[in-house]
C-alpha cells in the first residue's frame, strides 16, 4: 500500500509538475507576449515621441518664420504708411502753394480791376466834362447862329 500511496504521489507530483511546466510556460509565453506589447507600446511611444517632437520643433521654427514675417509686415506696413504719409505731405505742400498762387492772382486781378475801374470813371468823368463843354459850346455856337440868322434877317428887312 505503501508502494501505491508513493506512485500516487509520485503520480501527483508528476501531474503537479507537469502543471507547474505548464503553467511556468504559459506565464514564459505570457511574459513573452507582455514583453512584445510592451516593446510595441515603448516603439510606438517612441514613434508619436519623435513625432511630437518633430511637430514641436516644426511649429517653433514656423513661429519664428512667422514672428520674422510679422515683424517683416509691420516693418513694410510701416514704411508704406511713411510713403503714404510723406506722398500727402507733398500733395498738401504743392495745394498750398497752388491756393497761395491763386491768392495773389486773385489779388492781382481785383487790384488790375480796381485800377482799371478806377481808369474807366476817370476817363468817363472826363469824357462827361468834356461832352457836357462840347454841349454847352454846341448850345452857345447854336445861340450865337440863331442870333446871328435874326440879325440876318433883320437886316434883310431893313434893306
Amino acid at each position: 500500500m505503501m508502494n501505491w500511496n508513493l506512485n500516487e504521489a509520485k503520480k501527483d507530483l508528476e501531474e503537479q509538475l507537469r502543471d507547474a511546466i505548464w503553467e511556468i510556460n504559459a506565464l514564459h509565453n505570457k511574459k513573452c507576449e507582455l514583453k512584445l506589447q510592451n516593446e510595441q507600446s515603448q516603439k510606438e511611444c517612441s514613434e508619436t515621441i519623435k513625432k511630437l517632437t518633430e511637430t514641436v520643433d516644426l511649429t517653433h521654427q514656423e513661429n519664428k518664420h512667422f514672428k520674422t514675417n510679422t515683424q517683416l509686415m509691420e516693418r513694410k506696413m510701416e514704411e508704406l504708411a511713411e510713403g503714404v504719409r510723406q506722398k500727402m505731405e507733398d500733395s498738401i505742400r504743392i495745394l498750398h502753394r497752388r491756393v497761395h498762387v491763386t491768392e495773389l492772382l486773385n489779388n492781382e486781378n481785383k487790384d488790375s480791376y480796381k485800377s482799371t475801374k478806377q481808369k474807366y470813371e476817370e476817363e468817363s468823368k472826363i469824357f462827361g466834362e468834356k461832352i457836357a463843354d462840347y454841349e454847352d459850346e454846341i448850345r452857345r455856337l447854336r445861340e450865337k447862329v440863331l442870333k446871328l440868322e435874326a440879325d440876318i434877317g433883320a437886316r434883310k428887312e431893313k434893306i
